[in-house]
């Protein structure tokens, strides 16, 4: 929880000593998406948070509904770096009230200059913004233009078509030069956002208010509040943009700017830890405060009427003067530097110091030295600059640095010593974090990384680039893959020796996988890839593996390697989303609850199936956080539709046996639903025998705690386990799913029917409700209705659809089976070429052969062709494509008439069989010529058939009539 000392530490630095009112700090964090609040800000928005952490959507749902598209395209050119002022204010409404808000903020950042947040101040400037003039703003009335304020009008194209004697005053620029001219007075720093947000007001409307700086026609700053709004036409329609301007004083309004008010900060200067020291016009001292003593060991009387660049270190003092002279001249921002001041002593202290301007009572400008003694920091200086290379728990290089020294080796490599890239992972890493705790993990990658050190040749660098993994490159010598494959095997050998920590004994193993340079890539990020691959090849082997990189690497191999490098990112960029498979009441048809199932859109992979990325979360460690997700998005998606007033439902979510191991998981998944204000009974758990199969004590109690709270726990893929019906004793359920492959041979097939019928019975003898998965065909209802299966979930009546898509089923009283429809017809639709279809599917190969224009050499995945044309080819895979994804490129060989064809195209449809089993649509990307040399070898293929079909025939006929 946010400490409430961080707000009241934020509110005096922004202005709490000074009595401002309500300026409440506040503060966003990324990875959770919550913000904290000031007290402050509590009472602006009418909330009651006392400091604990609650969901932006409220001050997001806060924003008057006409300017709320604005401000957010405001917020988010903010998190992308582009500014348009040092504030923004705009309207909100609490209850029945409307307020102005000022807001101020910045980013902030974690250690690896990740963008972690946002934090700053808001303040209520209601009483400084409801005035006539605002409400003629607001009603968009033309009399602006008329008023003794500088207004500038902007046609749909943000060319100017009008600007009023005022704005002539204030920049300088007359209507005659500007007229149809797009904005001149931009600062180049601001140009590009300040546009961005001028075409969001004509396209959304909204208005705002900012704090920012134009350019005059003499090109000096002038420091304005600019009110920004559309322009209508007769009938309504946007036509344009409004600006009014305000000039502020060449001050600005934080602390050091403000020294205007002598008397009422003088106790806050004097008392202050920094030093401040006041110059005039010839930078001689005419104010110190006491800190002065403190760091430079002088009495403030002692420091008058010095020259301040004597007190500056000879080779500091150039700088200092120009910087003195450059904020002197003008109202510039502050000017931050480090210098040298000298002590009384003698010796210089390392000071940081900020130059600024103060504007005394009597208009008088004089330059103001703030500084602090950073002296004893500079060891933590040397320490940061360390950090900035290596790893702090190994002191080996980090990845940064890895990369950077390695590309230097790549530049200066001799061909005759090749270098070799390994990449070595510490297996099993996870289980010593979840058992015995970080402490003890940290020890044995201190250790691993010891014991890897002293076994490498001199000339190599090393590195940890993850928290099991380390990369090392190392140049060949004379017996070349041989020593280098040596030195691998060596290094596992490290881990043969059990690790001793805190009690226990620890026995580790470690894969390795390699690559070489120049034969595997010229550039360090292809050779750390490829390495990687081969390590994820090294996973799939026996324990202490090597494997070096090659070109037979398969499709799905290589599929997986990325999916499984992506994933961290994927979660920190927020690239999954949910769809929804609706659950309906066998007999009347009606949903009564949503299976939640999570799929990822990769940027190159398409829409990827949980089936391909559940192992591999569940491998890193990174289901639990994405569970997390899948519970806290699919709370947030049912009080969406609670909102709109659908009718009520359940959601269900697949629980994976890490996740009940999680620590605090019951208190974590309860505060979720509390966040979202969604009932226990709302939500059910589906889990698999998998889930329980550890017998592990804390997983079984974590379940049936769930339970207790109201959670209903459902047993899924019913049947499929060696024991099934033995954790129908143990468990107290709510429900069981019987899985697909029972009802797939349904009703024809005796023995499915009858252990279906039995399950059913049993089911409802021990108060289970029976799920039905599956279900594709009238038939199958049809018999699941007559035994009395409460509800059933399939194709048959909606296949796993995004959100927006499931409200149109939930907008009905009840769904009805889908009609029957095939792919094939769909497919037919999109051929521009005659197909022709095989009595036999051709054995045929492919291979992604590139993404987004980068070459791949990996090796060939056998598929079976259907049908052929001139344009493309449909196949059976177990592989899985993305459909329509051009970047995506595959390369296909197969026969025809007795000759090898090999060309290149991409999927444009896919359509999933059964089993794993996906049918493809692929185009080929090719020539006209190769195009007619397709259609000749199509047409000899097919009179060869027929001729070989006659002959068969032919030779049937005389065998039977002798």
């Amino acid at each position: 929880m946010m400490k409430y000392s961080w707000f009241k530490g934020k509110a005096e630095r922004n202005g709490g000593e000074w009595n401002v009112p309500m300026l409440g700090p506040w503060q966003y964090k990324l990875k959770e998406n919550k913000v904290y609040c000031s007290p402050e800000m509590d009472q602006i928005y009418g909330l009651q948070t006392h400091g604990k952490p609650t969901r932006p959507d409220r001050f997001i749902e806060a924003i008057v509904p006409e300017d709320r598209d604005l401000v957010l395209q405001c917020w988010r050119m903010l998190c992308s770096g582009k500014r348009v002022g040092r504030s923004f204010t705009y309207r909100i409404q609490v209850g029945s009230q409307i307020k102005f808000v000022q807001y101020t903020a910045s980013c902030t950042y974690d250690d690896h200059g990740r963008m972690s947040g946002l934090e700053g101040t808001v303040r209520d400037v209601t009483t400084l913004l409801d005035t006539p003039m605002t409400r003629l703003f607001l009603a968009h009335d033309r009399k602006l233009l008329n008023q003794p304020q500088a207004a500038v009008a902007l046609d749909h194209d943000l060319g100017i078509v009008h600007i009023n004697q005022w704005t002539e005053q204030l920049l300088g620029w007359s209507e005659d030069e500007l007229l149809f001219q797009h904005v001149p007075y931009l600062p180049t720093s601001m140009e590009s956002a300040t546009h961005e947000l001028y075409q969001t007001i004509v396209k959304t409307g909204g208005t705002i208010w900012l704090d920012t700086i134009r350019l005059h026609k003499d090109g000096s700053l002038r420091k304005v509040s600019v009110a920004l709004g559309p322009l209508y036409d007769e009938n309504g329609l946007v036509k344009g943009l409004l600006a009014m301007y305000t000039p502020v004083s060449g001050v600005s309004d934080s602390m050091e700017r403000s020294l205007a008010c002598e008397a009422r900060l003088r106790p806050f200067i004097e008392h202050a830890t920094d030093v401040f020291l006041l110059l005039d016009r010839q930078y001689q001292v005419i104010y110190a405060n006491a800190a002065v003593q403190e760091v430079l060991g002088m009495e403030p009387s002692e420091t008058r009427q010095l020259s301040a660049p004597l007190l500056v270190h000879p080779a500091d003092r150039k700088e200092f003067e120009v910087a003195c002279q450059r904020v002197g001249d003008s109202l510039t921002e502050p000017l931050n530097m480090e210098l040298r001041f000298q002590h009384r002593s003698g010796e210089y202290r390392h000071c940081l110091a900020s130059l600024f301007t103060w504007i005394s009572p009597g208009a008088q400008s004089h330059v103001v030295i703030r500084f602090r003694d950073v002296t004893e920091t500079q060891s933590v200086r040397q320490q940061i600059e360390f950090l900035e290379r290596h790893d702090e728990l190994t002191g080996l290089l980090n990845r940064k640095a890895f990369f950077h020294e390695s590309t230097v080796w790549i530049s200066q490599s001799d061909p005759s010593h090749p270098l070799t890239v390994m990449v070595l992972r510490v297996q099993q890493f996870d289980r010593i974090i979840e058992n015995l705790g970080h402490a003890v993990g940290d020890f044995v990658i201190r250790l691993a990384a010891e014991r890897i050190r002293v076994r490498l040749p001199k000339d190599n660098i090393c590195a940890r680039i993850g928290d099991h993994e380390f990369a090392i490159m190392v140049r060949q010598q004379e017996r070349g893959t041989q020593t280098m494959l040596a030195l691998a095997n060596d290094l596992l050998r490290a881990f043969e020796e059990p690790f001793a920590s805190a009690g226990h004994t620890i026995y580790l193993a470690a894969d390795i996988g390699m690559s070489f340079c120049p034969n595997d890539g010229d550039d360090i990020a292809t050779l750390v890839q490829r390495a990687g691959v081969a390590l994820h090849r090294a996973n799939g082997a026996s324990e202490n593996s090597v494997q070096t990189y090659s070109t037979q690497l398969h499709t799905d191999t290589y599929k997986q390697f990325v999916l499984a490098n992506d994933l961290r990112d994927a979660l920190a960029n927020d690239a999954f989303l949910l769809y929804y498979q609706p659950r309906v009441d066998a007999q009347s048809g009606r949903i009564v609850a949503a299976e939640a199932l999570i799929r990822w859109e990769h940027p190159v992979w398409g829409l990827v199936s949980p089936v391909e990325f559940i192992p591999i979360a569940e491998e890193t460690g990174y289901i639990v956080d994405l569970g997390y997700w899948v519970i806290r998005t699919a709370c947030q998606q049912l009080r969406a539709w609670q909102n709109k007033g659908y009718p009520p439902i359940k959601i269900s979510v697949n629980v994976a046996v890490k996740q009940f191991q999680a620590k605090d998981v019951v208190q974590t998944v309860l505060s979720i639903l509390d966040e979202w204000g969604i009932p226990t009974s709302a939500i059910e758990f589906e889990i698999t025998e998998t889930s329980v199969m550890p017998n592990d004590p804390t997983v079984i109690d974590t379940i049936q705690t769930f339970r207790k709270a109201g959670i209903a726990i459902y047993f899924d893929d019913f049947g499929t386990g060696y024991s099934s019906l033995s954790w129908l004793n143990q468990f107290q359920l709510d429900g069981l799913k019987l899985d697909k492959s029972f009802i797939d041979h349904l009703p024809n097939a005796w023995a499915p029917s009858q252990i279906v019928k039995s399950v059913i019975q049993l089911a409802h003898q021990l108060g289970l409700t029976v799920v039905a998965e599956g279900v594709e065909n009238v038939d199958q209802l049809t018999f699941l209705q007559s035994e009395r299966c409460d509800q059933v979930q399939g194709y048959l009546y909606s296949k796993p659809v995004p959100a927006t898509a499931f409200e149109h089923l939930l907008a009905q009283p009840s769904i009805r089976p889908a009609s029957a429809d095939t792919v094939e017809r769909a497919a037919q639709n999109r051929r521009r070429y005659v197909r022709v279809s095989f009595d036999e599917p051709l054995v045929g190969e492919v291979t992604l052969a590139s993404i987004a224009g980068k070459p791949l050499s990996l090796g060939y995945t056998q598929v079976s062709i259907v049908d052929a044309g001139a344009g493309g080819i449909s196949f059976l895979s177990t592989l899985r494509f993305p459909p329509d994804r051009r970047e995506l490129r595959l390369r296909f060989r197969y026969s025809l008439a007795e000759v090898n064809i090999e060309v290149e195209g991409y999927v444009v449809w896919t359509h999933e069989l059964q089993n794993g089993v996906f049918q493809y649509g692929a185009e080929f990307d090719i020539d006209a010529s190769t195009r007619a040399r397709l259609q000749e070898l199509l047409h000899r293929h097919q009179t060869f058939t027929h001729t070989t079909r006659e002959r068969k025939l032919e030779a049937g006929m005389q065998s039977f009539f002798g």
